[in-house]
């Protein structure tokens, strides 16, 4: 009965050890787990209150654009962002008239290049409701998805709208107490007639008074590739109004104080400087004086001319607006 009981009590004690190894193995595993759970969620928080910043560039006269940028110090890779071509398909679209074509009809009550609060554009007066009109043809391709935006200030509702043989796309522009305001909206062209596809306009839909301007129309799907077209958010933010044709590029993930030097270059060879028409901060917390230096280069090799910008401070999003020439 001893020996009997001296092995009962050695099997007991032998699962007890296993089972001090089994929960020791166990707590181990979990303080090694949660520590790399506590030291991921510190980066996750750190990374998520660290200010990055973004560089967002447009640039007019020239259709091919690229940057290449690095740190000064050198410890990131250097990086070539190819710009983005993108092209207005609205003659002018600050309803000029004479620049444009516009044409009235019904009882229009339409009159171009006026000004309003800063903004020239075309002026509606108590016209006739729905037969009065301001229109263009437009060219477009079937099943492309298009980007419109209009800024507008008006004290009654109107409407724009492009018409065609398949039916009508409609942006309802309600009052804004004469007030200006952006809309931008996206669609998928859905005419397959050849020619002028779209006739664009501008309706009245109460007697008021209203002011347009900064027309744009865009062909998504031509210069994003079908399937990555940006929605109308994207656009809305970070497209601007422009005339003509941009190259429009992005640097991201900037940290604070960040010096970045760009290097950009432009495949027109006509085209030996870069002009500033603006590089400010978007939340007002950055500005180009002191922050910012340019020099115009030209490489014998390439037989091309580049700019180097060097940015310095970085302390906000900035929005540079350039011109080659």
């Amino acid at each position: 009965m001893k020996k009997d009981g001296f092995i009962a009590t050695s099997l007991i004690y032998s699962f007890f050890l296993v089972f001090i190894t089994i929960l020791a193995v166990l707590v181990s595993n979990y303080i090694a787990n949660k520590t790399i759970l506590l030291r991921y969620n510190d980066d996750i928080i750190a990374k998520k209150n660290k200010n990055t910043y973004t560089i967002n560039f447009t640039t007019h006269g020239s259709e091919n654009f690229k940057i290449i940028y690095d740190e000064d110090d050198g410890n990131k890779e250097k990086v070539e962002i190819q710009g983005q071509t993108l092209t207005n398909l609205i003659q002018d679209s600050k309803f000029v008239n004479n620049e444009g074509r516009w044409v009235g009809s019904g009882s229009p009550g339409f009159y171009a290049n006026r000004s309003y609060n800063g903004k020239s554009g075309a002026y509606l007066n108590n016209p006739t409701i729905s037969s009065s009109i301001y229109q263009k043809n437009i060219m477009s391709t079937y099943n492309n998805k298009y980007y419109f935006s209009l800024e507008y200030a008006s004290n009654q509702p109107f409407r724009t709208y492009f018409a065609n043989s398949t039916g009508l796309t409609t942006m309802n522009l309600p009052s804004t107490g004469l007030a200006w305001r952006r809309v931008g909206m996206t669609f998928v062209e859905a005419n397959t007639t050849t020619g002028p596809n779209n006739i664009f306009y501008i309706q009245s839909t109460n007697r008021g008074t209203g002011y347009f301007t900064n027309a744009m129309l865009i062909d998504l799907t031509e210069h994003y590739t079908r399937g990555r077209e940006p929605e109308v958010d994207w656009m809305d933010q970070n497209i601007k109004h422009f005339d003509g044709t941009i190259n429009y590029l992005k640097i991201e993930h900037l940290e604070r104080n960040e010096e970045v030097i760009v290097k950009m270059i432009t495949t027109q060879k006509n085209f030996r400087n870069v002009r500033i028409n603006s590089c400010t901060g978007t939340n007002g917390k950055w500005n180009s004086s002191g922050n910012i230096q340019n020099q115009i280069k030209y490489d014998s090799q390439e037989g091309k001319y580049y700019s180097v910008f060097t940015f310095k401070n970085i302390s906000d999003d900035i929005d540079c607006d350039l011109e080659w020439y």
